[in-house]
Parts: C-alpha cells; sequence; structure tokens
C-alpha cells in the first residue's frame, strides 16, 4: 500500500506542477542566451528564453504557477497557448518598474505591443491565465478573451489609441478588453490592479468599446479608469450583453464622446456600485451615465457619483418590442446631478420595468438642457411595482420655472419620506393628471405622509457637496422599514472622490442607531467612530521574511480605541511574543484586538521563514468584529482585507525535458 501511494504522489507531480519558473520572450527570439545571461536588473533571472513565435507554439498545463517576461516592441498579435491549472496561473508579464501606477501615470514597461491595425492579445479557451502590465497601442480589438476562457485576470496594462473603424455590433469591434463565452474574469480585481484604457477610437458611425462582454460568466470589472478625451474617441465605457453575475465597481469612467459611461444588456444578475460616471456624451448624442435594458433582471445600483452626462444620470428601459421587462432592479445611496437630461428614468415600452426600488438617493440640479420632457426623477413605467423612499430631490430642472422635481406618469405603489427642496420655491410632483405640491400630494392623494418641501440643509448643494448638516431635518427620518439591504449609505468623512479609482466608503445605517433621507450618513449624529479596512500591503514573503500591513481607518477619529477582530485564511498566525514556532505562518502583535488612535492605525504581520513544501500562496485575512461593548465603534465597509504570503521552498524534479515542480498539490 505504502508503493501505491508513492506512485500515486508521482503521478500527481508529473499532471499538476505547482512551482513557478520564470521564462523570458522578445520578438525575435533570444536562442544564443538561454540562460537569459543578457536580462537587465529589471529582469527576474530566468530559466530559458523563446521568440514569439517558439512561445506561441507552447500549450497545456506544463507552465502552470511560471512567469512569461516579455520584453521589446512586438508588432503582431500576441496568441496565449498555455494554461494553468487548479488555481496556478500563467503570468503574461510585460514588466513594468515596481513603483510604477498605470491608473495614474504613463508607464514604460519592458513591452510594447503595436499591431497597426491588428488584435493585440488573445487567448481561446485557456485557463488560469493573469496578463499583466503592457502597453497595447494601435489595435483592432486590445485583449480578447474567449471560446471558453475560465479565471483569467487583466491587470495595469495600458491599452490606448486604437487603431480604425470598429464593426456596427459594439461587442465585436474595437474594444479594448473584449469577452465572450468565458467565465470567472477579472479586469482590475483590487486597488492598485486596474487598467488605464482610453481613446478607444469611434468611426464611421460604429460602435467602440473600453470593455465589453457578451454571453460571458461571472465577471469583474474593479478599480480601473475607463477615459477618451476627444471628440472622435469613445463609445461606450463598459458594455455587458447576455452575461450572469457581472460586478462593475470602483472605477472612474468619463469623456464617451459617442455612448453610455456603463450600459447593461440582457444581464441577469449585476451589481455597478462605488463607481464615478462623468461627461458621457456629447451634445446632439445622449450619453447616458448608466443604462440597464433589454430584459436585465436582478441588478444593483449603488453607491455611485453620476454627474453632467448629455443624457440620463441612471435610465432603465425595456427596448420596444425586444427581450422581455427589465426586472427587480435596486437604486440606492448614489449621488444623481447636473445631467443634461433627467437624473433618473424608468421609460415605457413593449415589456415595462417592473419591480425597482429607488432609495436614499440625492436626485439634484439634472435636465440642465431645459428638455420639458426630463426631471430629477422620470416615472413613465413600471409605477405599480415601484417604491421611491428616502430620496432628496433638489433643485431639478434648474432652467425652468415649473419647479418640477420629478414626473410620475405611472403612480408608484410606495411614494413616502422623500424631501423636495427649490430655494425661494415651492416644489412640485407630476401625479395623477397634474403637477401637485407636497402638501396636496399628503392632504389629497394620501402620499408622502412623513416627506416634506423643506430646506435638507445639505452643506453646500450648489457647489455639489450634498452632506447633511448638523442641523438637516434630514437626520433620522428616513424609514428603515426598507429592510437590511439597502442599510448601508456613503460615509461623509472617508468618500474621495477626487482619486484615481475613486474611494467610497460605506456606513451601515443600523450599526449609526439611524436612518437619514439622502445618500449620506451624518457621522456626527454618534460619537462611535466608523472602522473600516484597506490593505496597502498585501503581499508577504518568506524567502525575505517581509511583512504585509492593514490599514485600519476610523470616522472621526479613534481616542485609545480598542478594536476587535478575527484572522482566518489558509495560514496560521502567531504572536509576535511567541516567535515563528512549527505550525506558525506568520506572526503579529496580538491576533485578536488593536489600539488605535487619530484617523488610522495599522495590523502588520511578518512572514515566517520555515523549511515546509507549502501552497504558492497562502492567504491571511482580517476582518473587524462588531463592538463587543456596543459603546467604542461601529463596523463600516470595506471591513475585511487579505494578504497573500508567498512560499520560498520548492522541489525540482528533472527527467531530462520533463521538469516537474513538486509542492502541496490541490
Amino acid at each position: 500500500m505504502k508503493y501505491i501511494k508513492y506512485i500515486i504522489l508521482i503521478l500527481l507531480l508529473f499532471a499538476s506542477p505547482v512551482w513557478a519558473t520564470n521564462y523570458y520572450v522578445t520578438p525575435t527570439g533570444n536562442a544564443s542566451d538561454p540562460d537569459c545571461s543578457e536580462d537587465t536588473e529589471n529582469i527576474p533571472t530566468c530559466a530559458g528564453a523563446y521568440d514569439q513565435s517558439d512561445f506561441e507554439g507552447l500549450s497545456g498545463t506544463a507552465y502552470a504557477g511560471d512567469t512569461f517576461y516579455f520584453t521589446g516592441t512586438f508588432t503582431s498579435k500576441l496568441d496565449i497557448g498555455v494554461s494553468g491549472a487548479g488555481g496556478n496561473y500563467v503570468t503574461i508579464d510585460g514588466y513594468y518598474a515596481d513603483d510604477c501606477d498605470p491608473i495614474n501615470s504613463t508607464c514604460s514597461s519592458s513591452a510594447l505591443i503595436d499591431t497597426n491595425g491588428a488584435d493585440g492579445i488573445g487567448m481561446d479557451g485557456k485557463d488560469y491565465i493573469v496578463v499583466q502590465d503592457f502597453r497595447i497601442t494601435d489595435f483592432n480589438e486590445g485583449i480578447t478573451i474567449g471560446g471558453g476562457s475560465d479565471y483569467i485576470y487583466i491587470k495595469r496594462n495600458q491599452i490606448y489609441e486604437s487603431w480604425g473603424s470598429g464593426n456596427a455590433l459594439g461587442i465585436l469591434g474595437e474594444n479594448g478588453v473584449k469577452l465572450y463565452t468565458s467565465s470567472n474574469v477579472v479586469i482590475g480585481g483590487t486597488l492598485g490592479d486596474g487598467n488605464n484604457i482610453y481613446d478607444i477610437s469611434y468611426e464611421d458611425g460604429n460602435s467602440a468599446v473600453a470593455v465589453s462582454t457578451y454571453a460571458a460568466g461571472p465577471t469583474t470589472i474593479s478599480y480601473n479608469h475607463l477615459w477618451a478625451d476627444s471628440e472622435v474617441d469613445g463609445g461606450d465605457g463598459i458594455v455587458a450583453v447576455s452575461t450572469e453575475n457581472v460586478t462593475v465597481e470602483y472605477n472612474r469612467i468619463h469623456g464617451h464622446y459617442r455612448e453610455d459611461g456603463i450600459d447593461f444588456k440582457r444581464v441577469v444578475g449585476g451589481t455597478i456600485r462605488f463607481n464615478i460616471i462623468y461627461d458621457n456624451g456629447h451634445v446632439g448624442k445622449e450619453g447616458q451615465g448608466i443604462t440597464v435594458q433589454r430584459s436585465s433582471q436582478n441588478v444593483q445600483v449603488y453607491g455611485n457619483n453620476v454627474y453632467q452626462n448629455t443624457g440620463t444620470g441612471i435610465l432603465l428601459q425595456d427596448n420596444d418590442d425586444c427581450c422581455g421587462a427589465v426586472d427587480n432592479i435596486d437604486i440606492w445611496g448614489n449621488l444623481v446631478w447636473e445631467n443634461a437630461q433627467s437624473g433618473i428614468t424608468l421609460s415605457s415600452g413593449e415589456d415595462g420595468v417592473t419591480n425597482v426600488n429607488i432609495y436614499n438617493n440625492v436626485i439634484a440640479e439634472n435636465n440642465t438642457l431645459g428638455n420639458g420632457t426630463s426631471h430629477g426623477l422620470n416615472l413613465r413605467t413600471g409605477g405599480s411595482t415601484t417604491s421611491v423612499k428616502n430620496n432628496i430631490f433638489y433643485k431639478n430642472n434648474p432652467t425652468l420655472s415649473d419647479y418640477r422635481q420629478a414626473y410620475l406618469s405611472s403612480t408608484p405603489n410606495e411614494l413616502d419620506y422623500n424631501y423636495y427642496f427649490w430655494p425661494g420655491q415651492t416644489s412640485v410632483v407630476y401625479y395623477s393628471g397634474g403637477n401637485r405640491t407636497v402638501s396636496t400630494l399628503q392632504g389629497t392623494y394620501s402620499v408622502e405622509a412623513a416627506g416634506a418641501d423643506d430646506d435638507q440643509e445639505m452643506t453646500d448643494p450648489d457647489n455639489n457637496d450634498y452632506t447633511l448638516q448638523s442641523t438637516s431635518p434630514c437626520i433620522g427620518a428616513g424609514d428603515s422599514s426598507i429592510g437590511a439591504s439597502y442599510d448601508d449609505i456613503l460615509d461623509p468623512v472617508n468618500t474621495d472622490w477626487t482619486t484615481t479609482p475613486p474611494q467610497p466608503n460605506l456606513i451601515d445605517q443600523d450599526d449609526h442607531d439611524s436612518w437619514e433621507i439622502g445618500a449620506y450618513v451624518y457621522t456626527a449624529s454618534t460619537s462611535d467612530p466608523v472602522i473600516t479596512v484597506s490593505t496597502p500591503d498585501p503581499l508577504a514573503k518568506e524567502e525575505t521574511t517581509s511583512d504585509g500591513d492593514w490599514t485600519l481607518y476610523c470616522s472621526p477619529n479613534c481616542s485609545s480605541t480598542v478594536v476587535t477582530f478575527a484572522l482566518t485564511g489558509t495560514a496560521t498566525g502567531g504572536t509576535t511574543a511567541g516567535g515563528c514556532i512549527a505550525g506558525v505562518d506568520y506572526t503579529t502583535a496580538s491576533l485578536t484586538t488593536v489600539t488605535l488612535n487619530g484617523a488610522s492605525g495599522g495590523v502588520n504581520i511578518v512572514a515566517c521563514d520555515d523549511a515546509l513544501v507549502e501552497e504558492l500562496f497562502e492567504t491571511a485575512i482580517i476582518t473587524i468584529q462588531a463592538d463587543p461593548s456596543g459603546t467604542d465603534y461601529t463596523v463600516g465597509t470595506p471591513a475585511t482585507g487579505t494578504i497573500n504570503i508567498e512560499d520560498d521552498e520548492f522541489t525540482l524534479y528533472d527527467y531530462g525535458e520533463n521538469k516537474i515542480r513538486g509542492g502541496i498539490l490541490r
């Protein structure tokens, strides 16, 4: 039996390589230098060199866990033939300098792909691939992912200034990144891993898209900068078509001259959150901030900042004679302001828009064009299954004299707890066939019983600061019965829309003990600081016993506040005092608590360099726990962070041409 176990282990080693080897790829090869002795100090030592055609001839999973470093200018499409396996990724790396941030600056990577109108990088039916740190320009499709590809990461790339005109369908022609029939794809993923995708050309009336998905499975598009800065560039920022479970978050999306910021079509299960979306479209061509259309279902739109688009801020439409109803859409906690047409629109059509909740939004100064059919909220369909609560309506229709904040030609099922204000004037709402004041809505139509036409006392709404002053009547005036699914709204202290990517933070209104009207919590209404987590240093290494860090933020400032946390993950922690004893993968000062003072504090872990062959990466996950006393702090969002700990042991089995990397196999 013992020998059978050994045979099985050897077979597994051949089937599932784990440990990493580095290779070097140039356009014309480096055959005279198989040991990569010409590598610069910026290119890691590698085991062999390939030219592009040799690399493209590689296939299978024998290189799982390995990295291919590219250098030079590549003038033809780069086809990826290899795959990872079992969670061990093949990394295709254009190699930036370590300190380069492609989102906010122009990076000089070793590899430039300039194909003069051909595609840049493509993969078909590949799994566990990372493509990172490339510059890709003058392309038709920047990166294509298709044919059932699974578990793909696209990060830290600069994809810019595409070539020529695209196909008449936005899903097929001239995209920065295009996904089709693929799943578990991440474009960006975490803070610091976003892509900079810009100036995707729009010519001859054809669409161009920074990121598009078609018939795809779970997809995440996050922490990217998607933009255009000329009148001939930029169709849509993101288009998702016939895609299931797509998440679009923490992106800055702007300047797409011809189309929308985000467009969901036939999406089933989607989340659009924490994005800043502005300046899309142009005069004569509507550009919506967010569109959800064509039978899309089960989509949540929350925590976004949507402004100064040439069309509607957030548009739900079923498209006449097409596809079925748009159904089960939640819109809450958004800032929707100064859009040229309506702030939020539910558009009529063959099948309608049904089961919509519109909660805790700030809808301000929309319809800057003065269009008589546009308003703050434009409800033209789906009213019988639509609930409108806890919203602030401020000064919509600013160029008109009717002071109409909302147009509800389709009567909502619920209309209450909304505050309206037009300085010096009486706000009106189109309801039941005519313009009605709030008092008329309350007295004659028995709606808006808890609503008001009153100064919301926001900090500086005319300069787009929609946080609440301490005297605001909106504090504690919201309806909490809408449920815990909608209790997270914006933190006015720790939310920062000026950064790229944006950094919104949320506060749980239930923990805050007060439900507000509008998109912001008023934090000074409680003395308890709100604790959130970021991970500025997410990698620790055994080889150098390097450390990783979590930062815990306090809003307002902490004062000797003891915060309780839990440490989980595949790695085992120990205390600094106890040291790196057997079974301990990292040490930290405390496994359960940290005392914070001021605006922030850190939790540091140091990797232990043991002699064990372990997983390539083990994880340490911190999760802030509820305050045991219930009086010292509340838990905000995000409340978790992950550090990866890289193992440095490996065993290399060399059987001629077959090199097997050993380790714990998964």
